[in-house]
């Protein structure tokens, strides 16, 4: 989780969560989980799931339902 997390994943797809111990680290993580790929957007009020990447591409932070999940030290 923590590698995703430090990618700037906020969602995975339902079809790569086979594996039981992966689905129940998705679960405690609050990571989306999605059915198809949907474009990611922000609306007042709403879930915040969104990552911050800098200029070299590096993801700097990862939000995840309005928490800072991983941040670049």
């Amino acid at each position: 989780m923590h590698a995703l997390l430090r990618q700037g994943v906020t969602a995975v797809l339902v079809e790569h969560l086979a594996d039981p111990v992966l689905r129940a680290a998705v679960d405690r993580s609050d990571l989306l989980v999605l059915p198809t790929p949907v474009v990611p957007t922000l609306h007042p009020g709403g879930r915040a799931d969104l990552a911050v990447h800098g200029a070299d591409g590096m993801c700097l932070v990862t939000v995840v339902a309005g928490r800072i999940a991983h941040r670049r030290a």
